[in-house]
């Protein structure tokens, strides 16, 4: 999975710090156990998995420290459904869970926190 945000604070009235714009990336390729549930004409499944991933949050015109570019150890874990609406149209839905490690600080930059984010898929197949 790989995602991107980029995100402008707003100033609000009052505030004399001045917030950097910043891009947020996250990357992780995991190999999956999976348990499937059901019959041809739709599925359950539970699956889960264990590999590292990539997380930063870099300010707008900075370069990525060290521990941007650290790969933290990270668990997914989820699972979803199919149905197949018709002989060869499936719908499909999907919650994944990233559990990932905490970093190590750099510089005067404290350690990332140990976290975890949803994902939630959802989609169309054809077979």
């Amino acid at each position: 999975m790989r995602a991107r945000a980029h995100r402008t604070p707003v100033a609000s009235s009052g505030q004399t710090t001045i917030l950097a714009p910043v891009t947020e990336r996250f990357a992780s390729i995991a190999p999956q156990l999976s348990f499937n549930f059901g019959t041809g004409d739709g599925w359950s499944y539970l699956s889960g998995g264990i590999a590292t991933s990539t997380w930063s949050v870099v300010p707008d015109g900075a370069s990525p420290a060290p521990s941007d570019e650290e790969r933290l150890k990270t668990i997914n874990y989820g699972g979803g459904a199919r149905w197949f609406a018709k002989p060869h149209l499936a719908f499909s839905f999907d919650v994944r869970f990233y559990a990932i490690d905490p970093g190590t600080p750099s510089g005067s930059r404290p350690a990332s926190p140990r976290t975890t984010m949803v994902v939630v898929g959802a989609g169309i197949s054809v077979k």
